[in-house]
């Protein structure tokens, strides 16, 4: 199912390269996401109190106890740096501990965190996926990815479930001055594929990725409804809205 905010697909046809957002887009943003803030709670858990830790995560915009996450949360847009420098706020205002401690502390949860979830297999392509992927390639679009986590752990991530040789350019937050929703990670793809964002499309499931394409002059804006934010809300921003990426080839 689509629903159109424009009939003109002439911005669409414009483009050579699909920069794609990662989580909740090509990844099951859930599965990662709520599996990766347990293993944060439980590293953390011993020295600082589970309770506290979960409650705490209210900073990212996440709620565990009911497994919602708010679409325009930390966790939804925001980067690693974002994440650690929010949580270790929240934290310091009921605890006692040394802020240094606590920050390393945090640290070390998070590397932890995200290599738990790899061995738990939590990183996992969204149903359909990786097949359009493959189709989009063959076709003979440069692909990228544009995301707000780390540029070795989206490499990461792209190589467990097989897309990575799909890609030209990876890009996470940690390669620019400005994430989300500035244009920065969209002028920087376009850079290194030698485009111009004209000739670009960018594909997301937040308001921020829409946001970003605008701001960056892309020709084209496709949300997805495949992660955390509503078709509704998506649409306000968005050239056109999607089920998934699965359904960007026809079947």
């Amino acid at each position: 199912m689509t629903m159109n905010r424009t009939n003109d697909a002439a911005g669409w046809q414009k483009c050579r390269a699909l920069l794609f957002d990662k989580d909740g887009t090509i990844i099951n943003f859930r599965l990662l996401w709520l599996g990766w803030c347990r293993e944060v709670v439980q590293t953390l858990g011993p020295g600082y109190g589970s309770a506290e830790v979960e409650k705490s995560l209210s900073a990212w915009g996440v709620d565990l106890a009911l497994g919602s996450i708010d679409p325009g949360g930390l966790l939804a847009i925001g980067s690693r740096q974002d994440l650690q420098q929010s949580l270790a706020e929240k934290l310091m205002e009921e605890s006692r501990f040394p802020e240094e401690k606590m920050r390393s502390d945090l640290s070390g949860a998070i590397e932890q965190a995200y290599d738990a979830v790899e061995k738990k297999g939590l990183v996992q392509p969204i149903e359909g996926v990786s097949a359009v992927i493959t189709e989009l390639y063959r076709q003979g679009y440069k692909l990228a990815i544009v995301t707000t986590d780390d540029t070795q752990k989206a490499e990461d991530n792209l190589k467990m479930i097989g897309l990575d040789r799909y890609f030209q350019v990876v890009l996470g937050c940690d390669r620019v001055v400005h994430c989300k929703p500035a244009p920065d990670l969209v002028l920087e793809a376009c850079r290194q594929l030698d485009l111009s964002p004209g000739e670009a499309a960018v594909i997301g499931d937040t308001v921020a990725d829409m946001k970003m394409g605008k701001a960056a002059g892309a020709a084209f804006s496709l949300a997805v409804a495949s992660g955390v934010t509503t078709p509704g809300r998506l649409s306000e921003f968005a050239d056109m809205v999607i089920e998934s990426v699965a359904f960007m080839v026809s079947r």
